[in-house]
């Protein structure tokens, strides 16, 4: 699995899976937020993972990367929920499926990496 393919995949769908919230839940344009967030993140991290060579290194830095990834999550949350706009609940269930699904596809991604 290429990078590409993995975050092009990611992206699509976490777009897709927005858009079918969109069908069930009122759509706001603050529940990109997540997405162009994440999309970012897997991005960044793509880079400076090439630039890692040793494999223990690498592998303190990817669960590094997770805890951090996920602290942002919550904060956003956190933040979200803080604001206390009626969109809360909304905003959440976007918020969380563009997490799960980058980082899913972000580990099948990197694992493939590790073994190669």
């Amino acid at each position: 699995m290429t990078f590409k393919f993995a975050f092009f995949s990611a992206f699509l769908l976490a777009a897709i899976t927005s858009v079918l919230l969109a069908y069930s839940l009122p759509f706001y344009w603050k529940n990109c937020i997540g997405l162009f967030l994440f999309s970012g993140l897997m991005l960044a991290l793509n880079q400076l993972v090439q630039r890692i060579k040793d494999g223990k290194a690498l592998t303190q830095f990817l669960m590094g990367s997770i805890v951090v990834r996920l602290l942002i999550a919550l904060i956003g949350v956190a933040i979200a929920s803080l604001a206390s706009y009626p969109e809360f609940v909304i905003f959440t269930a976007h918020f969380g499926a563009h997490f799960l699904l980058f980082t899913l596809f972000e580990t099948l991604y990197l694992v493939k990496y590790l073994n190669s």
